[in-house]
Formats: structure tokens, C-alpha cells, sequence
């Protein structure tokens, strides 16, 4: 089973009651088609960055969730025609070993082997051979 990410975007005039109701049916239909939910964000209701069915606001929710492939195509199927959900977008969740969002000066030492081992040696490098260029010039 792989992971995924799906952001749904709910129609603005839902009452917030209506919108978790619509959260805990989407959560139904993961697990009806084989899947296993793992987290449900609630975003609240945001305004859009263009118009969507002539709506500027919609209800975000976020929802990670693991199923397998034949379970990810019918899920989808199953909410294409769902009026109240404006619009919807699922990703595979990829496997990263780094978050790209940690902390500045957290895991610097490691900067090196991300990036094919030549983080700070090439820097230091460069460093060094602008120190020879400069004594070559004088």
C-alpha cells in the first residue's frame, strides 16, 4: 500500500457541522475501498486564489491516507461526482529520509551526503583556490 495526500476543497455555503459530517464520509469511503486513514486536517474555510464554479471561498480539508492502487482508482470514483466538493487533488506521498521544511542549522553536517558528498568540501574548496589565485596575482 502506498501513501497519499488528498486536499479537498468543499462548497463555502456548507455549515461547519455539514463539513466535518463530509470529512467523516470521505474518511468512510477510504476505509470502505481498503484504505487506512492516518491523519484528517481541517484547514477551515479560505478564500480561493481564482474562482471555482463561481465560488471565491471553500472549506479545505487535508486528509494522508495509505491504500492500494485498485482502492485509490475506485475512492476516486467514488467522489468525482460529489457536488458539495469543488475540487480535489491527490499525491503520492513521497518517501523522503529529510524534511525540506526542519529548521535552519539542523543536520548542516549531513548538507554534504544530500547532495552527492560535496556540500561544504566544494565550498571550502572554491575557498582555498581564490586564496592561491589571489597570491598568484601579487
Amino acid at each position: 500500500m502506498k501513501s497519499y495526500e488528498m486536499v479537498a476543497i468543499l462548497d463555502p455555503g456548507l455549515d461547519p457541522a455539514v463539513c466535518a459530517e463530509k470529512s467523516k464520509d470521505l474518511e468512510g469511503r477510504i476505509k470502505t475501498h481498503g484504505g487506512e486513514v492516518q491523519n484528517i486536517v481541517q484547514w477551515g474555510k479560505r478564500k480561493l486564489a481564482y474562482n471555482i464554479l463561481k465560488k471565491d471561498a471553500g472549506y479545505y480539508l487535508v486528509f494522508n491516507f495509505q491504500t492500494t492502487s485498485k482502492g485509490l482508482l475506485d475512492f476516486k470514483e467514488s467522489i468525482k461526482h460529489d457536488l458539495e466538493i469543488l475540487r480535489y487533488l491527490i499525491i503520492v506521498e513521497p518517501k523522503a529520509k529529510f524534511s525540506p521544511f526542519r529548521p535552519p542549522g539542523e543536520g548542516d553536517e549531513e548538507a554534504g551526503a544530500r547532495f552527492g558528498g560535496r556540500g561544504r568540501a566544494r565550498s571550502f574548496r572554491r575557498e582555498r583556490d581564490d586564496d592561491e589565485m589571489r597570491e598568484e596575482e601579487r
